[in-house]
């Protein structure tokens, strides 16, 4: 039985396609026509450590981190909230040819209820490439101001005189 208060999980990929829709103004902006996107989930693992301490940790299927492309991720926390709080935050971990020769960056993860492996990678070693307001419609890039319709780039006043101005009474 489900209590009022439990939210009902929704799959990856529809979490994928919502936040993919989202930054496709900004691959847009990037030139990026069929970027490698995945929601993923970050969360506070022991793969780094020897003595138990945790940090944030994102996991890749080989054929992700094989892709000979960029991947490019919005994360999400156990509960499928955005994991940084108050802003929708996009990552691009770097293609790596040769990520299989360093383990101590690409940490295997074994799995049981997974056809194959998957790797965990430190949160602090994705390249954050934007960083948006929760409440942004679309991602704020440096054309957002010319291309979304109804966004104004200058006041209706610019080009009036300051009317208190000393130089406008000459």
């Amino acid at each position: 039985m489900n209590n009022a208060n439990d939210k009902i999980k929704r799959h990856i990929s529809e979490i994928t396609a919502e936040y993919k829709s989202f930054w496709q103004p900004l691959f847009k902006d990037l030139n990026l026509d069929s970027p490698f996107f995945g929601a993923k989930l970050c969360y506070m693992g022991k793969e780094f450590s020897n003595d138990g301490t945790r940090e944030a940790c994102v996991r890749f299927f080989p054929s992700e981190l094989s892709s000979g492309n960029d991947y490019y991720t919005e994360l999400f926390d156990w509960d499928q909230y955005y994991f940084t709080p108050n802003h929708r935050t996009l990552y691009k971990l770097k293609h790596n040819p040769h990520w299989k020769s360093e383990p101590e960056k690409y940490v295997e993860v074994p799995s049981d209820k997974l056809p194959t492996s998957t790797y965990a990678v430190r949160l602090s070693d994705l390249e954050i490439v934007n960083k948006s307001d929760i409440k942004s419609l679309v991602p704020v890039t440096s054309a957002s101001k010319e291309t979304i319709p109804g966004v104004f780039t200058s006041s209706l006043f610019d080009g009036l005189q300051d009317p208190f101005n000393e130089e406008s009474f000459d």
